[in-house]
């Protein structure tokens, strides 16, 4: 049975009987090849409705995306923020204008504060309300 040059996949050919094991080998090494590349995690946080800090979430990942999002009101949170964003939407409601949290990246985490007087919700940080979040990285 011939080979692919760069993954040494299976290649079956024309005459080759059939059989699951190339194609379940194959299978089997992609699997391997993407083990490790793209991981998951989640998590939540309690707001604390303060405007004077702010607010960090850290990974044992290299997130490239987060998205937080409110735990009961879903006008708030759920869009996607990308590495290196300054900005992230939070809110459906409120001015087009309106940029939303500044947003600081490192390697493993992304935080955010107010920096302005809008209202506390859109900051994704009001009282005692907790907030999910999940991350797509490496």
């Amino acid at each position: 049975m011939q080979h692919t040059t760069k993954y040494q996949l299976n290649l079956i050919e024309p005459s080759d009987e059939f059989s699951p094991d190339p194609l379940n080998d194959n299978m089997n090494k992609v699997e391997e090849l993407f083990a490790g590349q793209l991981k998951f995690e989640a998590g939540s946080y309690t707001g604390n409705g303060r405007t004077s800090e702010d607010i960090r979430l850290e990974f044992g990942i290299r997130p490239f995306m987060v998205i937080v999002y409110h735990s009961t009101d879903i006008e708030y949170g759920g869009f996607p923020w990308y590495r290196d964003a300054r900005y992230g939407r939070t809110s459906k409601l409120g001015s087009s204008s309106w940029d939303g949290p500044e947003l600081t990246w490192t390697d493993n985490t992304v935080s955010w504060h107010v920096s302005n007087n809008y209202v506390i919700k859109c900051f994704l940080n009001e009282a005692d309300v907790v907030y999910n979040y999940f991350a797509i990285g490496i």
